[in-house]
């Protein structure tokens, strides 16, 4: 059952976040700043919840660093993340906001569970 709550929570919140992004793979940061700036914000919070999402079923420390270094200012941590995607404009917006999230939290690698 739980597994199964999981995996709903899972699928919701990749399909919530393909539908906010562009369907062509060489969408870049570039691009991503020139959305409207609340679905600039929202895109921003939908990858980190969906990040939280995965590292509360794997490291539950990095999941609260993740939620309380975001919730701490979220207008301020938004900022930082768009002036880090001005420099690093040719990459994905999701990988500049993943590398920010893994330099503030730790790594998203996890051990695969013994079977």
């Amino acid at each position: 059952m739980f597994l199964l709550r999981f995996l709903r929570i899972a699928v919701i919140s990749a399909i919530f976040s393909a539908t906010c992004m562009p369907a062509y793979a060489a969408f870049t940061a570039k691009e991503f700043l020139q959305w409207e700036e609340n679905s600039i914000s929202s895109y921003i919070q939908t990858v980190l919840m969906t990040a939280n999402t995965i590292a509360a079923r794997n490291n539950e420390q990095q999941s609260k660093c993740i939620g309380n270094w975001f919730d701490s200012d979220r207008e301020d941590n938004v900022r930082y993340i768009i002036e880090i995607m001005g420099k690093n404009s040719d990459h994905h917006p999701m990988s500049v906001i993943l590398a920010i999230a893994e330099r503030k939290c730790g790594s998203f690698e996890y051990n695969k569970p013994k079977n």
